[in-house]
């Protein structure tokens, strides 16, 4: 009698499908972290012109320059467009910032005259990105 009563007080052990369960929702968050691939990116607000083709200028702080010939897009109403090419002008200081305008030829085609854009730019896998910044880069 006393062994019927031990055994009704014993409630089944859950802790191993509570870790089971987390193990395979860990593992489809490390699949499609090493799948799916981000960007970096940034803002800018430009003056679009279109005549045999579109120019955006735009003027940007110095130390993205560089970022513009890395294999960016122009990221604009959800769609990415090339940069075909970049005319770059003379550096200069406002307030103790240094910007640059620059002129990015595109295949963007708007009606409106100032459009707000992001170039995106630095191409990894979510996985690479957290990697990195555990690392510290």
């Amino acid at each position: 009698m006393n062994s019927k009563i031990a055994l009704l007080d014993k409630s089944p052990n859950r802790h191993v499908l509570i870790v089971f369960v987390s193990l395979i929702i860990f593992l489809i968050i490390l699949f499609f972290s090493y799948k799916i691939y981000t960007y970096d990116s940034f803002k800018l607000t430009g003056l679009i012109t279109c005549d045999s083709e579109c120019v955006i200028k735009a003027t940007i702080p110095y130390n993205y320059v560089d970022l513009l010939t890395k294999n960016s897009k122009i990221d604009y109403q959800n769609n990415a467009y090339e940069i075909l090419d970049v005319v770059y002008e003379e550096p200069y200081l406002n307030e103790g910032v240094v910007y640059e305008n620059v002129n990015i030829k595109t295949n963007i085609v708007s009606q409106s005259r100032i459009i707000n854009f992001k170039v995106i730019y630095n191409k990894q896998r979510i996985l690479r990105k957290i990697i990195n910044m555990m690392e510290g880069d």
